[in-house]
């Protein structure tokens, strides 16, 4: 085999492999092939191949400096470009053309290759989808007759990785898990089946043409809620929940029963209709699409009351001055619940110390005992400041007494609780504002 001829396959392999990405593979593929060369015992052979192997050093070396700089992309999306073959002239030995034969052949593999990676990340047509989203449904359906919820739940998981075209499925799919009890799994295990755009979705106009308006309802309760508490970008969350909640009705004042009901329930559940659970979402997140939701019904006599104070509520961790306005303006309010709770908001906005303001207080709990209010700040115990957590973690390990101090209307008061006992308060840490 001639010295040029060595040199050009060398060339033409390494010249392929930068141009496609596939640099490391094809040289590693054509340092094979030299080993068909070294049957032969020709001195001439292997000095030959010698200078092939440090040819492919070479470029090795290079392709590495390229991908240090980023000039070479070793990902399948970025392989579009067509692998040439490699020609010899008629002339050419035929060892020479064995090895380039071999080496062809190769290419023809890497292209193979390439065609089924642009395949696999090409968009799928409806058709495609719709034949993927059957079979993974028939998989669902086939482990949720055999109540296997682990393998139902792996078919909910791959439903998931699909697009928007999928959503559908995905929600007929969890109904059928919640209306039997997800198959005995238990909350940590769910994870995996939902996500943000799923939520975005179902509170969408497009989510609301879901062909079973009870399953829809249902399910736009539960993405209210999950939606809210993800780590999803949240002034897209309260976009999301501004426009959903200007599709819906104000609702009406709260039945004697349904108030009964509401007590000692946890409060998603209490939440039968959608505007409340909606607008308690919303209020626990700042934004601009919230405070001017909020600040509307804040100032919105004909909301029911019970309506205005989840608005109230939400005022108090907005950042701009309309709510802070709103809030004053409640703070004057008739109704005396309203006026409380934004008179507490105002305290929250601008705290005068560091501690545990008190928003709630529980009935026949030790706190409501003790005197204390909503608007109270927990400062620290036994004379000590102290993180909340670490307060509430004294007193409730603690066997003896432990005494709490509180401000108060611009008083720090002493409280004495008995250890081993809850407080029984609800509220949020705050510190006052940097000067």
């Amino acid at each position: 085999m001639s010295k040029s001829i060595l040199k050009s396959v060398a060339l033409a392999g390494t010249c392929i492999a930068i141009g496609v990405g596939l640099g490391a593979t094809f040289l590693a593929e054509l340092k094979d092939e030299s080993a068909i060369l070294q049957d032969d015992d020709s001195a001439a052979y292997l000095s030959e191949i010698q200078r092939l192997k440090a040819s492919l050093a070479n470029a090795q070396s290079k392709i590495k400096q390229l991908q240090e700089e980023d000039l070479l992309a070793a990902r399948p999306k970025k392989r579009t470009t067509a692998l040439p073959a490699i020609s010899l002239p008629d002339t050419a030995d035929a060892q020479s053309k064995a090895v380039v034969a071999k080496l062809n052949e190769r290419i023809a593999d890497l292209q193979s290759e390439l065609e089924a990676e642009k395949k696999k990340t090409a968009p799928l047509t409806d058709e495609e989808m719709a034949t993927k989203v059957q079979e993974l449904k028939d998989k669902f359906n086939d482990a949720f007759a055999q109540k296997d919820g682990q393998a139902a739940l792996k078919a909910m998981k791959e439903l998931a990785k699909l697009d928007s075209r999928a959503f559908e499925a995905r929600v007929e799919l969890w109904a059928k898990m919640e209306k039997n009890k997800w198959l005995g799994l238990g909350w940590r295990e769910r994870r995996g089946w939902s996500s943000p755009e799923l939520f975005h979705w179902a509170l969408s106009p497009e989510g609301m043409k879901i062909a079973d308006p009870k399953m829809a309802k249902e399910f736009r309760k539960t993405a209210v809620w999950l939606l809210a508490f993800s780590e999803d970008d949240p002034s897209k969350k309260a976009k999301t929940f501004a426009n959903f909640l200007g599709t819906l009705p104000l609702p009406t004042e709260l039945t004697d029963e349904q108030k009964k009901a509401r007590q000692g329930r946890r409060r998603w559940e209490a939440d039968s209709d959608l505007y409340r659970a909606s607008l308690r979402s919303i209020a626990r997140i700042p934004s601009d699409d919230s405070a001017q939701i909020l600040t509307g019904l804040v100032n919105n006599n004909a909301a029911p009351n019970d309506v205005r104070l989840i608005a109230v509520r939400g005022l108090a961790r907005q950042k701009d001055d309309a709510s802070l306005q709103a809030l004053k303006f409640a703070a004057n309010d008739g109704d005396p619940d309203i006026r409380r709770t934004a008179e507490v908001g105002l305290i929250r906005r601008d705290p005068p110390v560091q501690g545990y303001l008190i928003t709630d207080v529980t009935k026949n709990s030790q706190a409501a005992g003790l005197g204390l209010e909503a608007g109270s700040i927990i400062t620290g115990a036994d004379g000590k400041t102290m993180k909340p957590n670490d307060i509430f973690q004294k007193i409730y390990k603690s066997k003896d007494p432990v005494m709490v101090s509180v401000y108060k209307k611009g008083v720090t008061q002493t409280y004495k609780f008995k250890g081993g006992q809850r407080l029984g308060v609800n509220g949020d840490e705050v510190s006052p504002k940097a000067n």
